[in-house]
């Protein structure tokens, strides 16, 4: 209903059409009809703009009825534009919650590239101590687990036919759980504890290190670039350290102490003295394990062995007649068990003997770590970073003039040998005394041109013979400076646009195995826990702590997700992608599907679904900066690597039958390898806009370098009395094939 008189005084600005605006004064309790009379007669408006008039200005004495006039004071604008905020940042947190940004990636990318090497020595220090320590807790492991094991065997010896063995095989079974699971969780809890200080650590050092790099920055008014040289005079890396785990230290002691205050007193007394009783019946008992323990050294040492061996073998043994055996039969166990127990002697303070105080043992070793000897070393050893050769010989290369095949320690080939992938002369020696190998495993590099005229691009080839255990995942034996030199080369490609891929193969079968009550799938629980296929891989992740991203096993729960979310997606040709910091030369894994059924019965062809999943990969790469791809040439899982006559035996009728199936699958592999790398081949042109950096990595498609691993087992390729080294020969063969392929451009 249209007010008939206004309530309140006001005015109002009237537009009608070709009338100049009508300025309104408007008194209280002014009728409303008698005000539209007063202005049709005062301004001459036509009788039939009446009803407009009358409707405009009821609407506006409604709008001035309904919204107060609010002229605040000083105090209350004030308070008024408090609320204002209050209620604009209330919103803006409830619609706008962006996360906070993870700075660790950012700190640990600068702290890597800074001038100043101590941070970086330190880093590096700090992640091979961690590491010691968790190969510290499986060392301990795999010692208790043979102590349980003999326990159990003389049990079982004492009591022949005793009615109750069935009780006593339950309960071995169940002891044997119980530790493993006991097992898990320490390991668990370490790792996790490592990760937790290492980050807070490389936050609270980027710190420090950001703001004296300001202070320099202001107090000299430089430029960024200019502060940066500046800075590796100026700045001691060492004090910078000191500062940042010092307050690493106050915080750890701040959160011990806020821990600790939960516990009563009277808990604690009672808890001083069972720790007391405990402490003096365990020295009683060390005492007399002690004395036994080396007894049993005396015994073997009586038969010819020396007294390091004596005691590595019991220790992982803890029987007289076991350690024989293991000398006997795989003295290179024991030598790889002392070399690492060796290097590893500056953090033995905190080895696993120590489990009752294993908290503070890692804090320990995380504060030892920051002025060890081994940053010393690592010190002196930043000049023969991988990264400086790799530019030295890409330089190189860039400026020789290619062909379109030729043979030569390119690069990639040297770099990889540079920082270990082959053993030392000496290492390799004593391996071969050891294991009775007979030769070094041939290796041979190329480079290639490929492409028109106009936009050729040069990509790296090397064709070798490796074991994903013994030469790529795991390397042995083990080698602490090898080990450093992988953790220098890792540090300077994480966050980088220069990353290094491998592909491993998943059987199909694996994965889609049946399901328990609770509908857990077993191909995927075992595969992601490291019990089914590619256990070297899944044992080197174990084996240290990942610091950058989830590990693996978090990585593989999230992709078994995605896959259960889209049923009838995982299928051969499939793959999945796991990140990593913790592999040696590696930082991207593919895990690629394969149906294991088909394999002796389908041939490998351009149009197969593998090949199809194989190129899907490369064309990845181009997409995510990795310039460096690793691939099983034949394209086959574990276990026809490890059995072949098994699932060969009935598919061929003759060994050069088995083996030319061999070669036609590894030519599918390599043409399928060529045809990408030429038809990406001037991918490079098209990102020279994008900026140098990024232009320096794009070239050739973004994927430079192609490395093919062949399997070092010899029954693979099939028994041949006329050769006399089946490995040797099959490299052969496949290089000659390599050649053919590559070299028309």
């Amino acid at each position: 209903m249209q007010p008939l008189q206004a309530t309140k005084p006001f005015t109002a600005s009237i537009q009608l059409l070709n009338y100049s605006p009508l300025r309104v004064d408007i008194n209280k309790g002014q009728n409303l009809k008698d005000l539209v009379a007063h202005l049709v007669r005062q301004h001459n408006i036509p009788p039939y703009l009446t009803p407009c008039l009358h409707s405009t200005l009821a609407t506006a004495i409604a709008n001035a009825t309904a919204i107060p006039a609010q002229e605040p004071a000083g105090s209350d604008k004030d308070a008024a534009r408090d609320r204002f905020v209050r209620q604009y940042q209330t919103h803006t947190l409830q619609y706008h919650n962006k996360p906070e940004e993870d700075i660790f990636p950012r700190a640990y990318h600068t702290l890597v590239h800074c001038p100043i090497e101590a941070m970086y020595n330190t880093l590096l220090s700090l992640e091979q101590d961690y590491a010691l320590v968790i190969q510290d807790r499986y060392l301990a492991c795999e010692k208790e687990l043979a102590d349980i094991e003999a326990r159990q065997y003389r049990e079982i010896e004492s009591s022949p036919g005793s009615p109750n063995m069935t009780h006593l095989f339950a309960r071995h079974v169940e002891d044997m759980e119980v530790f493993q699971a006991t097992h898990a969780s320490d390991i668990l809890q370490t790792q996790q504890t490592q990760r937790r200080e290492y980050r807070a650590f490389v936050i609270e050092l980027y710190r420090e290190y950001q703001q004296r790099l300001a202070a320099l920055s202001d107090e000299k008014n430089l430029k960024p670039e200019d502060a940066l040289i500046e800075a590796e005079r100026a700045l001691d890396g060492k004090d910078i350290v000191k500062v940042a785990a010092e307050r690493m230290k106050e915080s750890d002691v701040k959160r011990r102490r806020q821990s600790s205050s939960a516990t009563s007193l009277g808990s604690g007394i009672s808890s001083d003295q069972t720790s007391m009783s405990r402490s003096l019946s365990q020295a009683q008992q060390a005492d007399k394990d002690k004395a036994g323990f080396q007894s049993m050294v005396k015994d073997v040492q009586a038969m010819g062995f020396p007294k390091d061996k004596a005691e590595m073998a019991l220790m992982m043994r803890n029987s007289v007649e076991a350690a024989v055996e293991l000398l006997l039969e795989s003295p290179d166990k024991v030598d790889t068990a002392i070399r690492r127990r060796s290097s590893s002697a500056h953090s033995r303070s905190n080895s696993v003997n120590n489990d009752a105080s294993a908290p503070s043992s890692r804090r320990q070793s995380f504060q030892k770590s920051l002025g060890s000897p081994l940053s010393k070393s690592v010190a002196a050893n930043k000049g023969w970073s991988p990264i400086s050769f790799l530019q030295q010989q890409k330089q190189v290369m860039e400026n020789t003039n290619l062909s379109s095949v030729r043979k030569l320690g390119s690069w990639l080939g040297r770099a990889m040998e540079n920082i270990g992938i082959d053993h030392d002369v000496n290492d390799f020696a004593s391996s071969t005394l050891a294991n009775g190998a007979n030769a070094q495993q041939p290796v041979e590099s190329f480079t290639i041109s490929l492409g028109p005229a106009q936009i050729k691009s040069t990509h790296n080839l090397r064709l070798l013979v490796a074991e994903a255990g013994a030469d790529i995942f795991n390397p042995t034996p083990y080698d602490p400076t090898r080990e450093m030199a992988y953790k220098a080369q890792t540090s300077t490609k994480l966050y980088t646009n220069n990353l290094s891929a491998i592909i491993v193969l998943v059987e199909l079968s694996e994965l889609n195995r049946s399901r328990d009550q609770q509908g857990t799938a077993f191909g995927w629980r075992q595969y992601r826990t490291g019990k089914g296929s590619n256990k070297a891989l899944f044992d080197r992740c174990q084996h240290s702590t990942e610091f950058h991203f989830p590990d693996i096993e978090t990585q593989l729960t999230t992709i078994e997700q995605d896959f259960a979310a889209r049923p009838g997606s995982l299928q051969e040709g499939s793959f999945f992608v796991t990140r990593h910091s913790n592999l040696p030369l590696t930082q991207v894994v593919f895990h690629l599907v394969i149906d294991s059924d088909a394999i002796a019965t389908n041939e490998l062809t351009k149009q197969s679904n593998l090949i199809k999943g194989l190129l899907s990969i490369m064309r990845l790469t181009t997409r995510y900066d990795i310039s460096s791809l690793s691939i099983p040439l034949l394209l086959l899982p574990d276990k026809f690597l490890k059995e072949p006559e098994q699932f060969f035996s009935s598919a061929f009728l003759d060994q050069s039958q088995h083996f030319a199936w061999l070669q036609k699958r590894g030519e599918v592999t390599m043409k399928c390898v060529r045809g990408f790398l030429y038809e990406h081949s001037g991918s490079g042109k098209r990102g020279q806009s994008e900026g140098p950096d990024r232009t320096e990595m794009v070239v050739g498609g973004g994927l430079h370098n192609v490395e093919f691993l062949l399997p070092d087992r010899s029954h693979v390729y099939g028994q041949r009395p006329d050769i006399g080294q089946d490995v040797e020969y099959a490299f052969q063969q496949f290089r000659i094939l390599l050649v053919s392929i590559f070299q028309t451009s």
